[in-house]
């Protein structure tokens, strides 16, 4: 099968970046109750979801075999 790839010997797929600034009370820092927190999280989890969901689209994606690395980039702004 040509179209798989052996991860061992090969790079990584893509790198997802995940657009927006994360709200405060999800830095390790922050001081929200868990119901804001979990809000928050939700709606960032669904940007996450949509910006990963756009990479692949966006790119040829071969099939893979096991485990496939993916890595993510979080922009945090100062302050």
């Amino acid at each position: 099968m040509s179209g798989l790839i052996d991860w061992a010997m090969s790079e990584p797929v893509a790198v997802v970046t995940i657009p927006g600034t994360p709200d405060s009370s999800l830095s390790l820092n922050g001081r929200a109750p868990w119901r804001v927190k979990a809000k928050h999280a939700a709606a960032y989890r669904a940007t996450s979801k949509y910006a990963a969901l756009a990479t692949r689209n966006g790119e040829a994606w071969p099939l893979v075999r096991g485990a496939m690395r993916v890595h993510y980039v979080i922009g945090w702004e100062k302050g």
